[in-house]
């Protein structure tokens, strides 16, 4: 698990993805994000970060209920969004903070 950590820490744009194996809108919603990120954002990397296989980690981040969606920005949270929400609202987000990124770099 120390790599996926280190790999929070690093610059760039990170969407942490915090999901529990019984979740059914985890389920629903992964493919969904990510196929957008690989066609709209690909500067965003995801990371799928099972509850269940590290409790340590998601209770670094103060994630208590599936799906927890975290971006990251050079290590830092710009963005936390939880439970069944709308995908529209969830990428305008995101793509308001991708392009102020681009911009800035």
């Amino acid at each position: 698990m120390e790599k996926q950590e280190n790999k929070q820490t690093e610059n760039g744009l990170k969407l942490l993805y915090f999901s529990a194996k019984n979740c059914s809108v985890c389920k629903s919603l992964r493919p969904k994000i990510k196929q957008e990120l690989a066609e709209k954002y690909p500067k965003i990397s995801f990371t799928e970060i099972p509850v269940e296989k590290h409790p340590d980690l998601t209770a670094s981040y103060m994630v208590f209920n599936a799906p927890t969606i975290l971006l990251l920005i050079d290590g830092k949270e710009f963005l936390r969004k939880g439970g069944n929400l709308s995908l529209q609202v969830f990428f305008k987000e995101i793509n308001r903070l991708y392009d102020l990124y681009l911009n800035d770099h």
